[in-house]
């Protein structure tokens, strides 16, 4: 079973070696975002999309490699509360990111779709099948308004499943089961199917 267990947590050196490439990265967010949000009303120009296409990545990548890292970071301890609260931190700037950025599609949806394509070179070929993605939804896209409202309300849709989750976590008082060959282990709902499984 010990070295079952050993399995169940991750290296998250994988990710983040150093507190100062995590500081790093986290503190790149919000100048991406500003980058980004600064770009509103360009977007139907060449510029406006190659600035947007490189400003994009730079927060979609690394947003999603903080976020897996702290997701990580709780999972194998949810009862730790610092990683609860550095997990709701990213949580909160992934909710905020998707708010501030619900302009991006309304506003391109409002240019020609031919002058938009029509843009597309060979550094513009990355976000070539997105955009065109985009255009052939453009019937489910709404107002910058609308999209706003909607962008807020993932967060607070998910708040109270969070919630319960965290709480579920944090009340729940491990049983200790003796096994047969006298390891002792401590047993809760969430890693009940697990050792079933291993044994």
């Amino acid at each position: 079973i010990s070295e079952v267990l050993g399995f169940m947590n991750w290296n998250l050196k994988l990710l983040y070696d150093n507190e100062e490439d995590l500081k790093r990265d986290f503190e790149s967010l919000d100048e991406s975002l500003k980058a980004i949000k600064n770009l509103k009303g360009k977007l139907s120009t060449y510029d406006g999309l190659k600035n947007y296409m490189y400003a994009s990545r730079e927060l979609n990548l690394n947003l999603s490699r903080l976020y897996s890292y702290y997701a990580m970071q709780k999972d194998m301890n949810q009862k730790n509360q610092d990683n609860v609260r550095l997990y709701s931190t990213i949580l909160n700037k992934y909710y905020e990111v998707i708010s501030e950025l619900s302009f991006i599609e309304p506003e391109i949806m409002s240019y020609d779709e031919k002058k938009i394509m029509g843009l597309i070179d060979e550094e513009l070929e990355p976000i070539r099948f997105s955009l065109k993605k985009m255009f052939d939804s453009k019937k489910h896209i709404k107002s910058e308004e609308v999209e706003g409202v909607i962008a807020n309300y993932n967060s607070v849709s998910n708040a109270f499943s969070r919630l319960y989750d965290n709480l579920s976590i944090v009340d729940c008082k491990p049983v200790k089961v003796k096994l047969s060959d006298g390891t002792t282990i401590e047993v809760t709902k969430q890693l009940m199917t697990f050792y079933l499984a291993t044994l």
